[in-house]
C-alpha cells in the first residue's frame, strides 16, 4: 500500500507540474500524445479481456458475476463515480462500453484520448508548418469513433472493434515515431521532457532525482546507438515559425 501511495502521490506531482507550468511548445504536444495513445491503448485492453476472456461462458452475461466485473472494470481506470452520475440504470456491458468507448466527456475513453491526440498534433502541425501521414491515421481513428453508436459497435462485435482499435492505434504510435521523427530526436524531445518536468519539482523530492536519473538514461541510450536525422521541426524554432506565417 505504502509504495502504491507514494507513486500515485509523486506521479501526481509530475503531472501537476506539467500541466500547471510547461511551455506548451513541440515537447509538451509530444508527451500530450503520448500520454494518450497509451491511455486509449491500456482502456482498450482492458475492455476487452473483461469482455472476451473473464466469463466462463456467454450464459453467465448478466449474471451477478458479470455486473460485479463490470463494476471492476469502471473502479480500475477511476470511472465509477462518473458512471453513476452520468447513468441512472445498472451498470451493463453496453452502458460502460459506450461510457468508455465513445463518450467524448470521460478522460479515460477513447473518443476523448483520440481528440486529446488530435489536438496536439494540428498544434504541432501549426508550429511546424508539416503535416505527416499521422495526422491522416489519427483522423480517421477519431472519425471512426465519432460517426458510429455503441449500437454499430456491438453489431461489429466488441471485441473485433478493440482489436481493429489496438491495431489501429499501434499503428498511429509506430507512424508518429514519432510525425516523421527519427528515434534519436524522439529520445532527446521525451529527455528534455523528463527534464523540463524535474526542474518543477522541489529539489528535495525523491521525484526530481528519479526524472533527472531517467533523462540521462534516454541521452545515454541515444549516445550508445545514435540515429541520424531532422527534428520535425528541421531545428527552427516552432514559435518563431509560427508567428512567421502568422505576419505573412
Amino acid at each position: 500500500g505504502t509504495v502504491i501511495d507514494t507513486i500515485r502521490r509523486q506521479s501526481t506531482e509530475v503531472r501537476g507540474a506539467m500541466e500547471g507550468t510547461m511551455l506548451r511548445n513541440d515537447i509538451y504536444n509530444f508527451a500530450r500524445m503520448g500520454t494518450f495513445i497509451e491511455r486509449a491503448d491500456n482502456t482498450a485492453r482492458i475492455l476487452d479481456v473483461k469482455y472476451y476472456h473473464l466469463l466462463p461462458s456467454s450464459s453467465w452475461v448478466g449474471s451477478a458475476l458479470d455486473q460485479t466485473q463490470w463494476d471492476s472494470l469502471l473502479r480500475s481506470v477511476s470511472a465509477h463515480k462518473a458512471y453513476k452520475w452520468l447513468y441512472d440504470a445498472d451498470i451493463s456491458a453496453a452502458n460502460t462500453a459506450d461510457f468508455l468507448i465513445l463518450n467524448p466527456r470521460m478522460p479515460r475513453s477513447l473518443a476523448f484520448c483520440h481528440a486529446e491526440i488530435s489536438a496536439a498534433l494540428d498544434q504541432l502541425a501549426r508550429d511546424c508548418g508539416a503535416r505527416p501521414p499521422c495526422h491522416d491515421e489519427a483522423d480517421a481513428i477519431r472519425r471512426m469513433l465519432t460517426e458510429r453508436d455503441i449500437d454499430e459497435v456491438f453489431e461489429e462485435g466488441l471485441h473485433e472493434f478493440l482489436v481493429g482499435f489496438l491495431a489501429d492505434n499501434a499503428r498511429l504510435a509506430a507512424l508518429g515515431s514519432l510525425a516523421g521523427v527519427p528515434p534519436a530526436t524522439v529520445t532527446e524531445l521525451a529527455a528534455s521532457a523528463v527534464d523540463t518536468v524535474a526542474a518543477l519539482v522541489p529539489s528535495f523530492s525523491p521525484t526530481r532525482q528519479k526524472l533527472s536519473g531517467f533523462g540521462e538514461t534516454l541521452r545515454t541510450a541515444v549516445r550508445a546507438r545514435p540515429v541520424q536525422g531532422l527534428s520535425l521541426c528541421r531545428g527552427r524554432d516552432p514559435l518563431e515559425m509560427r508567428a512567421r506565417a502568422d505576419r505573412g
